[in-house]
């Protein structure tokens, strides 16, 4: 994967490396990723806290929502 310095994949990569111990974390695509953290980071249905605390440096509106649907989800939840 060629990565563009500044572009949002390229942020995503830099600030995975606290989640992915990797030496090329270029290697991974990004669904890759998105199982890595579900598998060793608690990433699941309602728990997207290694998420917001990436996309806090991609994306502002990205979080704002994914905030707004976690509420969401844990009330659903919360109502089975």
């Amino acid at each position: 994967m060629v990565l563009v310095k500044g572009s949002p994949t390229y942020i995503w990569k830099i600030y995975l490396e606290k989640y992915r111990n990797a030496t090329n974390n270029n290697e991974y695509s990004i669904l890759q990723d998105f199982d890595h953290l579900k598998a060793n980071h608690d990433l699941e249905v309602g728990k997207y806290d290694a998420l917001l605390d990436t996309f806090q440096y991609i994306d502002q509106r990205a979080v704002r929502r994914m905030k707004q649907n976690t509420e969401k989800t844990r009330c659903m939840l919360r109502n089975q």
